[in-house]
């Protein structure tokens, strides 16, 4: 077997990826490849969290389970309730109070026997050490019914809603009605983009009202997933059509088979950073690449009708390290973009380098008078698209390598003047590790700020529409891989507005858009997830509040199922 992808080239540094892989390397040595026979994955615990998201419609957070020590024979797609896990964290702290014991302080004793079944009510403690935090049994909390496996070492997905799902009276658990969205997980063990429709009721509002369900097998443009009468077997594994890893897929349309291999586009290796744009006529899915530093370009459709395409990839957006490496850390959309600009077709997009401490963005453009609108029936010889760099290169102006995660403010929300007078735009750089604001009018730095070690992450609190929401003014969030922390960054002032403990590893600070007062943390080296408190009116404010599933090194033993 050949497990060159497994290990992290150029020069050696500390970093979450470089751990991951060494964690995925250690694993491979007594296997043959990454989608081993084996043992079947539970369909109701957290393992090696990769990444998460929380539904557009709120309620449910989907966590990505990477099966990063191969463990298990595939990796997960889990839809764990919030409304739950508030509840019951409710019960604990509001009268009349629950009386949830302390946890064991023995170690040995502090994860519960795989013996112990899940139950309507979760089966939660008071942390030993910080007795305001609620640990609690994920298995609770996991809709056993939607999970579906996945090859292993997934990533942090990415969402394409079609329209909001209406409500239906007669619509019958526990097939939901109305397809409302795709999400597509960067899966590096098998090479792919793995993708599955989601299913989930709706109120007037957009609200969830129901559990969720996953579609990924079958044919991907069966008409009756619309009218939500599709069904598929449970704890099913997504197959072979619902995975992008070509153009031209026989898997979905069989009469290519015989395209000869010199003529086929394929996917390039180590999908690792996703941004869909569905907001055009016809969307598009962008995807990072963390080895090759390319980026693909798949075109959506829009609707369960349209078949996505890989039709384009770039491996010269970001520009090489001394070494000539190149890699992506992350993709962000930077809105409003060129919607109405006839010359492309959406964006501009923004690349974070694995390697050189720089951002740079693009944008997607016809060649030859190609029109960006076109469908699955549209002649191949009209869908010629490029991916087309900015020429520009964003740096911190601290000399190092390395950035991890771009974010973008308007001056409006901001509420501070930048050296130019433009919005705020916020890079990530890891090695030193540091959060510099640049002026998007003039692209160059204003202001940095030192943070925790090992940052992997950059996130903020957004709405629907992209637009910052968090509830004592415009905050980023930095995950510390190193450190175990989440830093709390001012983005008007560019100070620290908190340090966080959370604990092992955490990878991925996400946000509900309909939730202000909650941040959610994917704890990769604990298998858990953290509850943040985001309330500035209550007493634990910008703290760990509450733990799904019990933090501990190895993930637990797979017990009643």
């Amino acid at each position: 077997m050949d497990d060159r992808h497994l290990v992290r080239t150029g020069p050696p540094r500390r970093s979450y990826v470089g751990g991951l892989l060494g964690l995925a390397a250690i694993a491979v040595l007594g296997a043959c490849n990454l989608h081993q026979q084996g043992v079947t994955p539970p369909k109701n615990r957290i393992f090696f969290p990769g990444g998460g998201i929380v539904a557009p419609e709120g309620r449910w957070l989907y966590v990505v389970n990477s099966n990063a020590d191969l463990r298990y024979n595939a990796g997960t797609v889990a839809a764990v309730d919030l409304d739950a896990i508030r509840g019951d964290y409710d019960k604990g702290v509001l009268p009349p109070r629950m009386a949830w014991s302390s946890c064991s302080p023995d170690p040995k004793n502090f994860v519960p026997p795989a013996s112990v079944k899940a139950t309507d009510s979760a089966q939660c403690c008071w942390d030993f050490i910080d007795p305001n935090v609620l640990n609690c049994d994920e298995q609770a909390y996991i809709d056993k019914g939607a999970t579906v496996r996945i090859g292993s070492f997934g990533g942090r997905p990415a969402f394409q809603r079609f329209a909001l799902p209406g409500a239906s009276a007669t619509a019958s658990p526990p097939v939901a009605a109305g397809i409302g969205q795709r999400m597509f997980v960067p899966v590096r063990g098998n090479g792919s983009v793995t993708m599955m429709d989601v299913a989930a009721l709706a109120d007037a509002d957009g609200k969830a009202t129901s559990n969720p369900r996953f579609y990924c097998s079958g044919n991907r443009t069966d008409p009756n997933q619309v009218s939500g009468t599709f069904t598929q077997d449970p704890f099913s594994e997504c197959e072979d059509a619902w995975r992008i890893t070509r153009k031209l897929d026989p898997a979905v349309v069989p009469e290519v088979a015989s395209v000869p291999e010199a003529e086929i586009l394929r996917l390039p290796e180590e999908a690792y950073a996703l941004a869909v744009d569905d907001r055009l006529t016809s969307p598009f899915l962008y995807v990072g690449h963390l080895r090759s530093g390319a980026v693909s370009l798949v075109s959506l459709g829009n609707g369960t009708d349209e078949n996505p395409e890989l039709i384009a990839s770039n491996a010269a957006i970001l520009p090489p390290d001394a070494n000539g490496s190149r890699g992506i850390t992350s993709l962000r959309i930077r809105y409003p973009g060129s919607l109405n600009d006839p010359n492309t077709c959406g964006g501009p997009i923004y690349a974070t380098s694995r390697y050189a401490a720089v951002a740079s963005s693009f944008v997607v453009a016809g060649i030859n008078g190609a029109d960006c609108r076109f469908t699955s029936q549209t002649p191949l010889d009209d869908r010629t698209l490029a991916i087309v760099g900015r020429g520009d290169s964003l740096s911190s102006g601290v000399p190092g390598n390395e950035t991890a995660g771009i974010e973008f403010i308007s001056k409006a929300n901001l509420g501070a003047t930048t050296a130019g007078g433009g919005d705020g735009i916020f890079i990530l750089q890891r090695l030193p590790p540091v959060v510099a604001a640049i002026d998007a009018n003039t692209n160059r730095p204003f202001a940095t700020i030192e943070v925790c070690q090992g940052p992997v992450s950059l996130s903020q609190q957004t709405d629907l529409d992209g637009v910052s929401f968090s509830l004592d003014g415009p905050s980023l969030f930095v995950t510390c891989y190193d450190s175990g922390e989440v830093y709390v960054v001012d983005a008007s002032a560019l100070r620290i507005k908190a340090i966080i403990p959370i604990g092992r590893g955490p990878i991925q600070t996400i946000f509900d858009p309909r939730d202000p007062k909650h941040g959610y943390v994917v704890g990769f080296s604990s298998n858990s997830i953290s509850v943040l408190d985001l309330d500035p009116t209550s007493p634990t404010h910008y703290r760990v509040i509450q733990r799904i599933g019990f933090p501990s090194a190895t993930p637990r033993e797979i017990g009643p199922q």
